[in-house]
């Protein structure tokens, strides 16, 4: 396994009164991040206060900056552009909840990494994720619909489910952090390849 490396100290949320969602990667058409923005033009209903950091760069950035536009959440969804690992910590130590709305993936770094700041996770079950999520266990689980895209109704139900249901969250994000300490921690992992491979 690729690991990560583990943050041990505990990381105050420093925002309290907004909840902050963030998900990380390529602008591509297959991360479903219309997804993401339009769950959060839903969650405006609700008397609770929404910020999406949407961190990257990539071909469908213009597409989804229109949909921003068009759905008056400039103030709401904010793009970052791409970051350092040392910049996207403090995104990441300020964010509750990362979301990874994609049709495809392979073992994404940015769960671990997301999950090592001690953030709730909402992820597609696609693969590599499936090893982190463990059929719900670590994280919610979004379902893809036709295997390609999820549904933004899902998605807005289980962000306020995050939130709401506390215990059930909480609960998740201490396995979450177990299955790091074990699997992903890259101080054990790299001394084990190299014993591997120096064999």
């Amino acid at each position: 396994y690729n690991g990560t490396k583990i943050v041990n100290d505990y990381i105050p949320k420093t925002n309290k009164e907004t909840i902050n969602l963030i998900t990380v990667g390529r602008l591509a058409p297959w991360k479903n991040i219309d997804t993401i923005i339009k769950s959060v033009n839903q969650l405006k209903q609700y008397d609770m206060k929404f910020k999406l950091f949407i961190v990257g760069s990539g071909p469908v950035e213009s597409e989804l900056k229109k949909i921003v536009s068009d759905l008056n959440l400039s103030s709401d969804v904010i793009f970052t552009g791409q970051k350092k690992y040392t910049e996207l910590s403090e995104y990441y130590k300020n964010s509750n909840i990362y979301i990874q709305a994609s049709g495809y993936e392979g073992l994404p770094h940015v769960l671990l990494e997301a999950i090592n700041y001690d953030l709730s996770i909402i992820s597609t079950p696609i693969g590599g994720s499936n090893e982190i999520l463990q059929d719900g266990k670590n994280g919610y689980v979004l379902n893809l619909e036709k295997g390609k895209k999820p549904n933004t109704e899902d998605l807005k139900t289980m962000i306020l489910e995050a939130v709401n249901n506390n215990e059930l969250t909480e609960k998740k994000k201490k396995n979450a952090k177990k299955l790091l300490h074990s699997i992903f921690d890259e101080s054990k992992n790299f001394p084990m390849y190299f014993e591997i491979l120096t064999k």
